[in-house]
């Protein structure tokens, strides 16, 4: 136990100061760690807590997280964020008070309302001239808390009351905010009585967020009509995340802006109209009107080539006039030598068009092609299978082999790529794969991966050694990340997320949730497995992101939770239920009992809201 401190010390001394313990320069301190420290030794990680160097303090936050919690670890975890959000609020980003602001709601979610009373008196004694910094900070809150993120409206509203500098950079989309329905009317309607640019500081730090209430719904549509094009496309952008039962509110003026004189909002649009109005063949060239860059203020989205990226998840199978459409600006492209024939021939090979001439312009981009064609290519041919290009010589030859350098800095790490195109080829092992990559960009293949499994189930046998033994839960992790893109065997992978579920580490468990909720297995029985994971000290926020993502198929379990013993967790399922919307119509009868008869004032709120969310049975 004395030896804890000296051996954090020295690692992350031998990590650095960017990459600390975590560096693969200090994997021995941090495996070391991981085989001594236990329960018994709280106080020494609540010692490490006070330690002037961050990175001391960081691994002293993410291994408290893997404790049962408790009451003097809570105080002194708010404690440690609150002072780390002062630090930022004062003097800006910096690399060690930024990531224990960022990585502290998590560790903080697995005490649910306990921490409430706490991040209360922080957040009101907080000062800041930059909302916009502040909202960045608090937000990973929120998918923690959930419904009881309510109870922290008070200080937060405050900070957005007048305009304020705060560039304009927005907050990213977010379905999950701490701004409710009605402050987010409050404010729209005061910003619309301002100048362009203070409309701006006032929307920035509330960001892109997901509109439930009708009324908020029509401020947006009136909104579109604006003459102000910034608030247009941030309409247009908050709309894209509006209830699908609200589309006949919605669309009529969405196709309005697809012929806007401004590129960005008809591609705003465009998006939007993907996800409520999916069969309309004109969204396809809306979305690509957009260059890249040219609304980047609301982050996320770069431009319209990432639009297109979003409407090939949200809709999975593409309707034919979509490609039809996507083959026409291909052909095009080639035509006139565009720059746009690499990116158009990726989005045909998603779309499942594997024919010679597809697969032959990406291998000529992956391999001689400049840094962003060349990313464009290996992300397509590593996302989406396909017997052509798994078979395909010179690709196999010289992937081995391909220099990435060149384009690391625009296009971030595509190393993750080339290696998922590896293993599928069957030119790499699994873990050869993870000894090499950690902490590398694996969600954006999850991403990918989520709907078309670019990686086969004969991977499992190698996988699953990994995730039940493997000393590193670093390693563990990003075998779940793996597992996420592994196409088939429905039932097996499930099975390997939930027996994740039940790691030691806070981190793998935490990445077992998320592939759940990217992967959305559904048919197995997963709603009912998870109920048991249902207990204080869990992240609910992610156990019940999961149950929101199988929609209909999770409200039995999410009525059964309704009745859950503790308050905190019907809290939850209330809440939940609500953001289903018309799926959730047969749970009407049991909220309205919870309505009137639940003792917790807080599952009461959440069961009302859910019944004007859910509507008329």
């Amino acid at each position: 136990s004395r030896a804890i401190l000296p051996i954090v010390r020295a690692g992350v001394e031998a990590g650095g100061e960017e990459g600390g313990i975590e560096a693969k320069d200090a994997t021995p301190f941090f495996l070391a760690l991981e085989r001594i420290v236990t329960a018994r030794d709280r106080e020494r990680l609540h010692e490490a807590l006070e330690d002037p160097n961050p990175g001391v303090r960081l691994w002293a936050l993410e291994k408290l997280g893997d404790l049962p919690p408790e009451g003097e670890t809570l105080k002194r975890l708010v404690s440690l964020w609150g002072a780390s959000l002062a630090e930022v609020g004062r003097f800006g980003f910096n690399a060690g008070s930024s990531k224990i602001t960022f990585a502290a709601p998590d560790v903080l979610g697995l005490y649910g309302r306990q921490a409430l009373p706490g991040l209360n008196a922080r957040l009101a004694a907080f000062e800041t001239s930059t909302p916009t910094g502040a909202m960045f900070f608090i937000t990973p809150l929120v998918f923690e808390l959930g419904p009881n993120a309510k109870q922290v409206f008070p200080p937060v509203v405050a900070w957005l009351k007048t305009p304020s500098p705060s560039g304009t950079y927005y907050m990213s989309p977010s379905d999950r905010s701490l701004i409710d329905d009605q402050s987010h009317l409050e404010l729209l309607t005061h910003a619309a009585t301002l100048d362009p640019e203070a409309s701006e500081e006032i929307l920035a730090p509330v960001g892109i967020r997901a509109p439930h209430d009708t009324l908020l719904v029509e401020e947006l549509v009136r909104g579109l009509s604006t003459a102000d094009p910034n608030l247009r496309l941030y309409h247009a952008r908050c709309l894209a995340m509006a209830p699908k039962e609200m589309a006949s509110l919605v669309v009529p003026a969405l196709s309005a802006l697809l012929s806007d004189p401004e590129l960005c909002v008809q591609a705003a649009a465009g998006f939007a109209l993907s996800r409520l109005d999916p069969a309309n063949p004109a969204i396809v060239k809306s979305c690509l009107s957009c260059p890249d860059g040219c609304d980047d203020r609301f982050s996320f989205f770069a431009g319209g080539w990432d639009y297109l990226h979003e409407l090939l998840q949200a809709l999975g199978s593409w309707p034919a006039e979509h490609v039809k459409a996507i083959r026409r600006l291909h052909d095009d492209a080639v035509k006139s030598k565009g720059s746009d024939a690499v990116r158009l021939a990726g989005v045909l090979l998603a779309t499942g068009d594997s024919s010679p001439e597809i697969v032959e312009r990406l291998v000529r981009a992956t391999l001689r092609g400049n840094g962003h064609e060349r990313g464009e290519a290996l992300f397509r041919l590593a996302a989406c299978p396909s017997p052509a290009v798994d078979a395909h010589k010179e690709l196999a030859a010289s992937l081995p082999g391909l220099e990435l350098r060149d384009f690391a800095e625009n296009q971030g790490d595509q190393e993750p790529w080339r290696r998922i195109l590896l293993l599928r080829m069957g030119r790499m092992t699994v873990t050869e794969a993870l000894a090499v990559i950690h902490g590398a960009k694996w969600h954006l293949l999850v991403r990918g991966g989520g709907l078309t499994g670019p990686l086969p189930a004969s991977l499992l046998p190698e996988l699953r050694p990994i995730l039940g033994s493997h000393p590193d839960p670093r390693v563990r992790a990003s075998a779940l990340r793996l597992l996420a893109c592994v196409g088939g065997a429905v039932e097996e992978v499930t099975r390997l997320f939930l027996k994740g579920l039940g790691d030691p580490s806070r981190r793998v468990r935490e990445w077992a949730m998320a592939g759940l909720q990217v992967t959305r297995p559904r048919g197995v029985g997963l709603p009912g497995a998870l109920e048991r994971h249902a207990v204080r000290g869990t992240s609910l926020g992610g156990l019940f992101g999961v149950l929101e993502a199988l929609g209909a198929e999770s409200v039995e379990s999410l009525l059964r939770l309704l009745e859950h013993a503790e308050p905190e967790i019907r809290t939850w399922a209330a809440w939940t239920l609500g953001r289903l919307h018309g799926d959730a119509a047969p749970a009407v009868p049991a909220l309205r009992r919870a309505l009137t008869q639940d003792p917790d004032p807080i599952t009461r709120w959440n069961a009302a809201e859910a019944l004007g969310r859910i509507g008329p049975a």
